[in-house]
């Protein structure tokens, strides 16, 4: 008897057989695994995760970058799990794993129509078409925000993340590229606090109060008091200028009024 097991798109895998005449034994016939015929099955897909792996993520990729408006511009995140080998050291990596398990949902949720992917270890990557820098820059923040708890006994051990952001235009996009510029910005980023994305090596995001926060929106928040300041001291240099001259001119009166 045979026993056919296929990958979801119908592409056969291996085979089992048995004989009768030889009941204890079971043969397995492995097919040539072909990622194109496979599609979406073990060569594309990371088996702990569920995201895209890394050698159909890069291809992927190329592919669109090809395909593209060369005018328009694409973005990448590499994203690191802070302090993940610590965590399985410290707990164990079926804690690790799910560490990443949940951590990958958690970008499913942040970015559901981007092409994600585990890019090994504890490093994750985002592609996205057509974006402007702001639409990174949104996407690094709720990255940053994403505050994931996992138990490991009786304790609850949380996942932080920092980023590396690049873009360009299609014209001068390549994979290898993309991701150079990031993992230099990703390196920025593994600062003192963990918890920051740089864009091409200029720091745009942070984690800050409980979520993420663009740089510039924080450099407003600080300026508007400043400048509210600065106005109340010009009034108030203006009412006191115009005092002085007011007792100056009473007093002239007055001494000019004694003397007649």
């Amino acid at each position: 008897a045979m026993y056919p097991f296929t990958d979801k798109n119908g592409a056969l895998i291996f085979t089992f057989i048995w004989m009768k005449q030889f009941p204890d034994i079971m043969r397995i016939i492995v097919t040539e695994l072909d990622s194109h015929a496979l599609g979406t099955s073990v060569h594309s897909i990371d088996s702990l995760t569920g995201l895209t792996a890394r050698s159909h993520f890069i291809r992927t990729v190329n592919n669109r970058i090809k395909k593209h408006d060369p005018f328009s511009k694409c973005g990448f995140l590499l994203i690191d799990v802070n302090n993940f080998k610590k965590i399985n050291d410290q707990y164990g990596h079926r804690v690790g794993d799910e560490c990443l398990k949940g951590f990958a949902n958690k970008l499913r949720e942040i970015a559901p129509d981007s092409l994600l992917g585990r890019f090994g270890g504890d490093e994750f990557v985002l592609f996205l078409d057509d974006v402007t820098e702001n639409d990174l820059i949104e996407y690094a923040k709720k990255t940053l925000a994403t505050q994931l708890t996992v138990k490991a006994g009786h304790k609850n051990v949380t996942i932080t993340c920092c980023c590396g952001i690049s873009m360009t235009t299609y014209s001068g996009a390549e994979f290898t590229l993309l991701l150079e510029r990031a993992d230099k910005s990703l390196q920025l980023a593994k600062g003192k606090t963990k918890k920051e994305a740089y864009l091409d090596g200029k720091l745009v995001a942070k984690f800050s109060n409980g979520g993420g926060v663009s740089v510039e929106e924080e450099r407003k928040k600080i300026e508007k008091p400043r400048l509210f300041k600065d106005e109340i001291k010009a009034v108030k240099i203006g009412w006191a200028f115009a005092g002085f001259i007011t007792v100056s001119i009473l007093l002239a009166y007055a001494v000019f009024v004694f003397y007649m």
